[in-house]
């Protein structure tokens, strides 16, 4: 009756990955290495599929509002109009980079090796660890802390930096207290998001007349578990921020690097 993909199974992790400080396109990338290694995928089947794949992070969204919808509302409510100047100030600025990446370094950037997720899976795992020991206060952001993660969020085009472990830690950096920082982290995601969207359907000439013939039935099915896996896991981010232990996700990093090693260690 279904008939499900390993790209659906991606999909299900980006979904899941977006909403922890993993770097969903890092570990996906992992999977799909040791995948293609033990014959189950077709090599480069994911690396074709990669933009179609990160057009689910709008699901995570979805399953990041749910799980912190009041504390989304009560800091919205604080200074609506300076929240929101300050995430266009800083989507602003990782767009500017981003711009600058694609255009004018586009050369460099158009085959980064996959030995770099040896080097920026800890790298990723070190910018986590180091909020345990920033110690955060109940400081306002500011414009220039906007700026500031802002332009670090831009770190997130390479594969294995996770964006909300780089701008989170960015803000913390910055003596953010940890629930704001996240708040804030997230709400630069989802603009970000649409934005893709818009991009992705722009691309297709926006033909798809609604989402099931243009994804599949299969698709769907994963959004909606994807969904749901995401808010349990969202709980799981939430009670971990409030107990300052949101550096434990280093432990992921470290298997997946583990995993990596042994990987290109067998290919030599």
């Amino acid at each position: 009756m279904f008939n499900f993909s390993f790209v659906d199974l991606a999909i299900f992790f980006q979904i899941i990955f977006e909403v922890l400080p993993v770097s969903s396109s890092g570990q996906i990338k992992v999977i799909e290495l040791l995948a293609v290694k033990k014959r189950l995928i077709p090599g480069f089947l994911l690396l074709q599929q990669d933009d179609f794949i990160q057009l689910f992070n709008i699901v995570s969204d979805f399953a990041i509002i749910k799980t912190f919808y009041h504390q989304y509302l009560h800091y919205l409510k604080q200074d609506f109009w300076k929240v929101s100047i300050q995430v266009l100030l800083a989507n602003s600025i990782t767009l500017f980079f981003l711009i600058l990446k694609d255009y004018v370094l586009g050369s460099y950037f158009k085959e980064i090796p996959q030995v770099s997720l040896l080097f920026t899976l800890p790298m990723s795992a070190l910018f986590l660890l180091s909020t345990k020991f920033c110690q955060g206060n109940n400081k306002e952001i500011s414009y220039f802390d906007s700026a500031w993660i802002g332009f670090f969020q831009s770190f997130a085009f390479f594969k294995g930096i996770s964006r909300l472990t780089i701008t989170f830690a960015s803000a913390k950096w910055r003596g953010i207290d940890s629930d704001r920082a996240f708040l804030f982290s997230f709400l630069l995601h989802i603009p970000m998001s649409l934005i893709f969207i818009f991009k992705y359907f722009w691309t297709l000439n926006f033909e798809a007349k609604s989402l099931i013939p243009l994804l599949g039935l299969e698709k769907v099915i994963v959004m909606v578990a994807g969904f749901f896996v995401a808010v349990f896991f969202a709980k799981i981010v939430k009670q971990l921020i409030r107990a300052q232990h949101f550096f434990y996700f280093t432990i992921i990093y470290f298997i997946s690097w583990l995993a990596l090693v042994g990987y290109f260690f067998e290919m030599l």
